[in-house]
């Protein structure tokens, strides 16, 4: 699953909007705008890639998803999109 599919999944999975998401992690919405259709796509050690994530699992809480879960450690963020493909 590449990276674009899995933020679209967890998008539609949480039934929210890209306004929504945009306004929780800080991202402008051209940045999440290229992230969802596979023109950009972030390293996993980045602070916009950080901060979609926290941005996923703030909306995921606040829906009451107990599976989408952030560790305080970043190096563990990356398990919401494990299995998906990042740029070396």
């Amino acid at each position: 699953m590449t990276f674009s599919e899995q933020l679209n999944a967890y998008i539609s999975e949480l039934n929210c909007t890209a306004k929504e998401l945009t306004d929780v992690s800080g991202l402008s919405a051209s940045v999440l705008s290229r992230y969802r259709t596979g023109s950009r796509v972030p390293t996993t050690d980045s602070e916009q890639f950080m901060q979609l994530v926290q941005g996923i699992a703030t909306i995921a809480n606040e829906r009451g998803y107990s599976e989408f879960t952030v560790e305080k450690n970043p190096k563990n963020t990356r398990g919401l999109f494990a299995g998906c493909n990042f740029p070396i």
